[in-house]
């Protein structure tokens, strides 16, 4: 599942997961000119996509 942290008209977007026993947030997309409330489909895939090429190495 895709989260994002967001703050005015910048959002973070990533995955929770696991890393050497602890949990944490891993951000791999960003989208640093949003302007409308609802999340850019394709940037939400590219967030996607990039978590899996991150755990697969």
């Amino acid at each position: 599942m895709i989260y994002e942290f967001k703050a005015y008209q910048f959002r973070i977007y990533g995955v929770v997961g696991e890393l050497k026993g602890k949990r944490c947030y891993r951000g791999t997309a960003c989208d640093p000119k949003k302007k409308k409330d609802k999340a850019d489909p394709q940037k939400l895939q590219k967030a996607a996509d990039e978590y899996v090429r991150i755990i697969n190495g």
